[in-house]
Formats: structure tokens, sequence, C-alpha cells
């Protein structure tokens, strides 16, 4: 278990379902296709964003509430309730919210 997940650890309650997620921007159709076009040098410059904000994502469900905690590098959390649009994309691996998609990664409990 990462920092990251021991800080969640200590935010949610023992029997809500936690899932790590992939943050990526929303793009409009003529971005998405210059993105497939230069796929390879595109996606090595956004891991390396990544790697340089080093933020972590998480879906928490308690119950009928979702919540999308945010972990800063410094451990901060930013938790904002995300319900409205994890039931609106229901049955799907990703949500959006506030211009951003949300891929569920792995199901960490």
């Amino acid at each position: 278990m990462n920092k990251y997940e021991q800080e969640l650890m200590k935010v949610t309650p023992k029997g809500a379902i936690i899932y790590e997620l992939i943050q990526e921007d929303i793009n409009s159709r003529s971005v998405q296709i210059f993105e497939f076009l230069g796929e390879g040098i595109l996606a090595f410059g956004k891991a390396l964003n990544r790697l340089k904000k080093m933020d972590a994502f998480f879906l928490v469900i308690n119950d009928e509430k979702s919540e999308l905690v945010q972990i800063q590098s410094n451990l901060t959390k930013i938790q904002q309730d995300v319900t409205r649009a994890v039931q609106a994309a229901s049955n799907k691996k990703s949500f959006e919210f506030e211009g951003k998609r949300y891929k569920l990664y792995r199901k960490i409990r």
C-alpha cells in the first residue's frame, strides 16, 4: 500500500468501495484525431506531466454517495461529491466531471 492509499484509508468509512482512477482531459473531436495520429509523442508528454504532478485520484462509494478524492503529493486531500456524475455513467468504467474524464483503474477495496 503506497502513501496515497494509506492516507485515503484514514478518511474513508470501513465499508466503502474504493477505486483508483486515471484522470484525462476531455478533448474535441479534432484534438482526438490529432492525438491518435501522434499518439506516441503525446502519450509520452502526458506521462511526464503526470509524474511531475504526482496526484492520485480515487472514487469512494459509500451507500448511495460517491466521492472523488484527490490526494496531492504533499498528502493534501480534496474531496468532491460526484454522485450525480457516477449515476449518469452507470454501468460504464468511466465518468465525466468538471471537464475531466475519470477511468476506473483498479479496485482497492
